[in-house]
C-alpha cells in the first residue's frame, strides 16, 4: 500500500512539473511586443454569438471577399462571408482573421455591407481609401486596424465595426457602435490615427455632434 501511494505522489510529481514547464515556455514564447486585450475597453456592445453555431450547423458560410495584407512582418487574411442562403439583410455576416495557424473569427447577425453612398457621404472627401468590404488603416506602428459597416435599419445608423488586427495577442474588437464615420486623423499630433464620427447624416450634420477618440495602447477612448 506504502509502494502504490509513493508511486502516486512521484507521477503526481512528474505531471506538476511537466505542466509548470509547458506554461513557463509559452509564456517565454509568447511576443514581448504583444498585449492581453481588456474587453473592459471596448466601446460600444459586444457581438452575440449565441445564434453563430446553430446557423453555421444549418445553413453554413461562403466567403464572398478576402485580402492579404503583411504588417511587422506578419502575414494576415481575412475572410468576409457570407451565410448561405440567407433572407435576412447584410451582405457578410461573420469576418473571419487568418495569421499562421491562429484563426479569429467575428460574428455579427446583424449584417456588415460593402460600403455605398451611405456609408462614404463623410469619408469620400477625407483620402480615406474603402476596400470593398472594409477599410485598412495603419495607425500606428502597432496598431492595423480593419473597419467595417454594419448594415442600416430604419433611421439608426449601422454599427461602425473596428478591429485591431495586430496590437493583442489576437485581432480584437474595439470599437462598436452604431455611428457614421466622419474622418480618421491625428488629433493630438501624437503620430497616431485617430477617430471622429457622427450619429448625424450628411443633412442634419453640425459640429457639436462629433465624439472624438484618440487611440492609446491600441484602444479608441473619448477625448476630453
Amino acid at each position: 500500500m506504502k509502494n502504490r501511494t509513493l508511486i502516486f505522489l512521484i507521477i503526481l510529481a512528474i505531471t506538476f512539473i511537466q505542466c509548470n514547464n509547458s506554461a513557463q515556455n509559452i509564456t517565454q514564447n509568447r511576443d514581448p511586443q504583444k498585449e492581453e486585450f481588456n474587453v473592459k475597453k471596448l466601446v460600444g456592445n459586444n457581438f452575440d454569438k449565441s445564434r453563430e453555431k446553430d446557423i453555421s450547423d444549418k445553413f453554413g458560410f461562403r466567403i464572398i471577399d478576402s485580402l492579404t495584407t503583411e504588417f511587422q512582418g506578419m502575414n494576415i487574411k481575412i475572410l468576409f462571408e457570407s451565410i448561405k442562403d440567407w433572407d435576412d439583410p447584410g451582405d457578410f455576416h461573420r469576418i473571419s482573421i487568418v495569421s499562421g495557424t491562429d484563426i479569429k473569427s467575428f460574428f455579427n447577425i446583424n449584417g456588415w455591407v460593402q460600403s455605398g453612398a451611405y456609408e462614404k457621404q463623410y469619408i469620400g472627401g477625407n483620402s480615406v481609401e474603402i476596400l470593398g468590404s472594409c477599410i485598412l488603416t495603419h495607425a500606428s506602428d502597432k496598431d492595423l486596424l480593419l473597419i467595417t459597416f454594419g448594415y442600416v435599419y430604419a433611421s439608426m445608423p449601422g454599427a461602425l465595426t473596428i478591429i485591431n488586427l495586430s496590437r493583442f495577442y489576437h485581432p480584437a474588437l474595439i470599437y462598436n457602435d452604431n455611428v457614421l464615420l466622419y474622418d480618421l486623423t491625428d488629433l493630438n499630433n501624437d503620430g497616431k490615427t485617430d477617430l471622429q464620427v457622427t450619429d448625424k447624416d450628411v443633412e442634419e450634420f453640425n459640429p457639436t455632434s462629433l465624439k472624438k477618440y484618440l487611440l492609446k495602447s491600441g484602444y479608441f477612448s473619448k477625448m476630453d
